[in-house]
């Protein structure tokens, strides 16, 4: 039988903020299931880390609503993940691979995009409003009323 790692992040503006993981993917009814002793030692390793569990491999992940500001998610691995509706405010995806994700709606405000790729990502309805996007790869993007760094709204990219 495979285990599946359950985990509460823990944002580090602050501890009230918790979105539940479970394994990447899993519901919350999943990550109310596991055990007192491996909810806290999963916890305390993504807090440390400050990032989620998944961070080595993400491919399909579901952080749809999930509050991940100010996370350092450099290099991860975000193949076809849904942060629908996710804060990503201030976070760090530097050289992040983000290609064919849904990010509808994500609130990218301030966040570092440096190097990401977001090759087939929707960005219908995302705030990247002064969002770091140098060197960034955007190879057929959906932008549909995509805010940009300086607070247009465009369908064209950014």
């Amino acid at each position: 039988m495979r285990l599946r790692t359950t985990a509460i992040l823990v944002t580090g503006a602050a501890a009230t903020s918790i979105a539940l993981l479970a394994g990447c993917g899993g519901s919350a009814t999943e990550a109310t299931t596991s055990t007192a002793t491996s909810t806290t030692v999963v916890r305390a390793a993504a807090a440390a880390e400050n990032r989620p569990t998944c961070y080595a491999n993400c491919n399909g992940a579901n952080f749809r609503g999930a509050n991940l500001s100010g996370q350092q998610l450099v290099e991860g691995n975000f193949y076809r993940a849904n942060f629908t509706d996710a804060n990503l405010t201030g976070a760090n995806l530097s050289n992040a691979n983000l290609t064919q994700a849904n990010l509808t709606g994500a609130n990218l405000t301030g966040a570092s995009l440096i190097g990401a790729n977001l090759t087939r990502a929707n960005l219908t309805r995302a705030n990247l409003t002064r969002a770091k996007l140098n060197n960034w790869v955007d190879t057929g993007a959906v932008f549909s009323d995509t805010i940009c760094y300086w607070g247009d709204v465009t369908d064209a990219g950014c």
